[in-house]
C-alpha cells in the first residue's frame, strides 16, 4: 500500500517557485531520498495556475514522512524566515493514494522517476527552452524544442510512433479539459478548433509529399 503525505510551500510568485526547485529542492533530492523510511519524493508546481496571484510547490513524501518533515522542519522554517517561500504547511495526502494498490505503486514509481528526470533537468538548462521552437530565428526543416525531449525519451524506451502519438493525443484530453477549469470551456473550445486546423494542415501536407512521390517524408529527429 502507498503511504505518504504532501508538504506545501506557499511563495510570491511562479519566479520564486523556479528559485525554491533550483536552490533548495534539487539540491536536497538526494539527501531527502536517503532518509531512513523515505520511499522516494515527487515535487510539483501550482503557480502557473492562472486563477493565482501567488505560487506555490508541492512535496510528495511517500514512505516515512514524518522522519523527513521532522529532519527538515527547521530547513522549511529558514526559507520562510529568509524569505523564499511565505510558509510551508503538511496539507494532504499524495495522488498517488488515491488508486488501487497495483496503480497507486505505478503511480508513486512515475512520480519519483520523473523528479529524479526534472532534477537532471535543472542541472542541464539554466533556463526553460521553449516548448516547441526554441531557435525561431533559425530556418529548419522541423522545429526544436522541449518537445524532442519527449520524443527522444519515447524512442529510447522503445516506443513506438504510434504509441507516442497515442501519449500525446492522452496529454492533449487531460489538459483541454484542465483549460476549461484555469479557463472556461469556451476558451478549450476554441483550442480545439485551432488543433482541428493543425490536423488539417498535416493531412494537406502529407498528400502533397505523397503527390510529389518525396522519398524522404520525414526531416525531423530521428
Amino acid at each position: 500500500m502507498v503511504t505518504g503525505m504532501v508538504v506545501r510551500f506557499i511563495t510570491d510568485s511562479h519566479r520564486a517557485d523556479e528559485a525554491l526547485i533550483r536552490g533548495y529542492l534539487v539540491p536536497s533530492l538526494h539527501r531527502l531520498n536517503a532518509i531512513d523510511g523515505c520511499d522516494g519524493i515527487r515535487f510539483y508546481r501550482l503557480g502557473s495556475d492562472t486563477r493565482r496571484n501567488d505560487g506555490e510547490v508541492r512535496l510528495a513524501i511517500f514512505g516515512d514522512y514524518e522522519a523527513v518533515i521532522d529532519a527538515e522542519r527547521n530547513r522549511w522554517d529558514e526559507l520562510a524566515t529568509e524569505g523564499s517561500i511565505e510558509y510551508w504547511e503538511v496539507d494532504e495526502t499524495p495522488s498517488a493514494m488515491g488508486y488501487p494498490h497495483n496503480v497507486g505503486t505505478f503511480y508513486q514509481r512515475l512520480d519519483v522517476l520523473t523528479t529524479e528526470m526534472a532534477a537532471l533537468y535543472y542541472q542541464t538548462f539554466d533556463e526553460r527552452p521553449e516548448p516547441v521552437d526554441a531557435f525561431p530565428d533559425v530556418e529548419l526543416p522541423t522545429p526544436i524544442g522541449w518537445w524532442v525531449a519527449f520524443h527522444l525519451l519515447m524512442n529510447q524506451l522503445g516506443y513506438s510512433p504510434k504509441d507516442e502519438i497515442q501519449a500525446c493525443f492522452q496529454c492533449i484530453d487531460n489538459r483541454l479539459f484542465a483549460l476549461t477549469a484555469l479557463e472556461d470551456s469556451d476558451y478549450a473550445r476554441e483550442y480545439i478548433a485551432d488543433l482541428h486546423m493543425r490536423l488539417d494542415d498535416i493531412e494537406a501536407r502529407i498528400d502533397a509529399r505523397e503527390q510529389e512521390k518525396a522519398d524522404d517524408y520525414y526531416s525531423g529527429p530521428d
